[in-house]
């Protein structure tokens, strides 16, 4: 049976992880890392993240960080026949809780 638990971040590779996730989501929309002070927030996270006013938290599958899986475990894809929709450079791409499967 699959062990999926939220798990709190505040230092390690966790927060390894959440830098990562941030970066990878900054670069989608094509601003510099400069913009809007974006290059210090990652810098000082958890920074404004932690409790009580804020908090950074990550899935995790079995033991590993869930990076590219929706809450089953399952991988996420493109689907192609589904387009991306949003406002904005870069159209918005539905991460949500359950990925699409294709069959």
């Amino acid at each position: 049976m699959t062990n999926i638990r939220i798990e709190p971040v505040t230092t390690g590779p966790q927060l390894a992880a959440v830098r990562a996730l941030f970066e990878e989501y900054w670069a989608a929309f094509g601003f510099p890392p400069t913009f809007q002070g974006f290059d210090d927030e990652l810098v000082r996270l958890p920074g404004a993240y932690t409790p009580p006013d804020g908090w950074l938290a990550l899935a995790v599958v079995d033991g590993e960080i869930a990076l590219g899986l929706d809450i089953e475990g399952n991988p996420r894809t493109n689907d192609p026949n589904t387009p991306n929709t949003g406002v904005g450079t870069t159209p918005s791409v539905d991460m949500g809780a359950y990925e699409f499967q294709p069959q």
